[in-house]
C-alpha cells in the first residue's frame, strides 16, 4: 500500500463493496439456475461455473490481492505469488466459460436438429470439469516463476514489495494473461458477432411469420423461439460487456507486454491508474453478468427482491 490514504481508502472501499454486490447477484443467480426445471442441464452446469468463477473473483481472488498489497509476506516470494495468483486467472477464469456458453449457444443456433445429440449433459459435465482443470494449472504456472529474495536484491528490487512486478518472472505472467486472454476474447469476440447477425435474421423472419399465420401451434413455438431469443440476446450483453469492462485491463497489459516478456519486471510504462481502473470495472462486471443472464428468470428477480427487502418468500420451482 502507502499510496496515500485517499487512494488506499477508495481502492479499499470500492473493492469490497464491488465484491459483497457479486456475490450477492451471483449466489442468487446460481440458486435460481439451480431450481430451475431444464429438459437439458448441459447449458445450467457452465452457467453455474460462470457465476462460481465470479464468485471465486469477489470472495477469494480481491481479498487475498488486498492481503498481498499490504506486504503481509512480503519478505517471502512464494506467498505472495499465491496471494497474487487468484486475482492473475480471475482474468481469464470467468472468460473460458463464457466462451464455452456462446459456443454451446452457437450450437442451437447453427445446429438446432443436432443440438440435444450434441450437447448432452455428461457431455457438458465433462466439458466443465476440463475447464475447471485447466483454470487449476493456469493457477499454479506462476508459482514456478517465484524470484527468490537473492534475485530481487540482485536486481535491485524492492524485496519487500508484494505484487506480480517484483515477485514473479514476467514471462509467466505474459503466459497467463496474454497468451490466454488475448486470443480468448478475440473467439468471444468473433462468435458474438456471427450470433448476432444470425440472431437480427431469424428476428426478421419470424416476425413475418407472425403477421402471416398466427395458429396455436405457430403461436407457441415463437414463444418457445422468443425465449431462446432472449437468452441468447443476454448471453451477447454479457459477452459484450466483458470485453467492454476489460479494454482498460487489455490495453494496460498490451503496453507493457514487452516488460512482461523479459525475466523481471523492472518498470511499468502503462499508467498505474490504468490498470486500477481496468481492475475496478472487470471487478464491477462480475456484479452485472447474472443481473443480464438472470433477468428472464421469475424466481431470480423473486430472489434478488427478497434479499433487497430482506424477505423471506417461498417460489415454486420456474420451468
Amino acid at each position: 500500500m502507502g499510496r496515500g490514504l485517499m487512494y488506499d481508502t477508495i481502492h479499499i472501499t470500492g473493492l469490497l463493496v464491488i465484491s459483497v454486490l457479486s456475490v450477492i447477484t451471483n449466489y442468487s443467480f446460481i440458486k435460481a439456475r439451480l431450481r430451475t426445471d431444464e429438459s437439458n442441464q448441459g447449458s445450467m452446469f457452465l452457467a453455474v461455473s460462470f457465476a462460481a468463477s465470479n464468485l471465486f473473483t469477489s470472495a477469494v481472488a480481491n481479498p487475498l490481492s488486498l492481503v498481498a498489497d499490504f506486504e503481509v509476506f512480503g519478505t517471502n516470494s512464494f506467498a505472495c505469488v499465491a496471494l497474487n495468483s487468484p486475482a492473475l486467472i480471475s482474468l481469464i477464469l470467468s472468460l473460458i466459460f463464457l466462451i464455452a456458453m456462446t459456443v454451446e449457444r452457437s450450437i442451437s443456433i447453427f445446429k438446432p436438429l443436432r443440438y440435444p445429440a450434441i450437447v448432452t449433459s455428461s457431455r457438458m459435465k465433462k466439458v466443465t470439469l476440463l475447464l475447471w482443470v485447466y483454470a487449476v494449472v493456469c493457477f499454479n504456472i506462476p508459482l514456478l516463476g517465484a524470484n527468490t529474495i537473492a534475485d530481487r536484491q540482485g536486481r535491485q528490487l524492492n524485496f519487500t514489495a508484494c505484487n506480480m512486478a517484483y515477485v514473479m518472472m514476467g514471462k509467466y505472467v505474459c503466459f497467463v494473461t496474454m497468451g490466454n486472454a488475448a486470443p480468448m476474447m478475440t473467439v468471444l469476440l468473433v462468435l458474438n458477432i456471427a450470433i448476432g447477425v444470425i440472431v437480427t435474421k431469424r428476428n426478421k423472419e419470424q416476425a413475418l411469420a407472425k403477421c402471416v399465420s398466427a395458429s396455436l401451434d405457430v403461436l407457441f413455438n415463437q414463444k418457445k423461439a422468443q425465449r431462446q431469443r432472449k437468452l441468447t440476446i443476454a448471453l451477447l450483453l454479457v459477452g459484450q460487456l466483458y470485453i467492454a469492462s476489460h479494454a482498460l485491463l487489455l490495453t494496460a497489459l498490451t503496453i507493457d507486454y514487452r516488460g512482461y516478456t523479459t525475466s523481471t519486471i523492472t518498470t511499468w510504462v502503462a499508467p498505474f491508474e490504468l490498470y486500477v481502473a481496468g481492475m475496478m470495472a472487470s471487478n464491477l462486471s462480475t456484479v452485472i453478468y447474472p443481473i443480464i443472464l438472470g433477468y428472464p428468470s421469475f424466481y431470480f428477480r423473486q430472489n434478488m427482491r427478497r434479499i433487497l427487502l430482506c424477505r423471506s418468500t417461498s417460489v415454486a420451482p420456474e420451468h
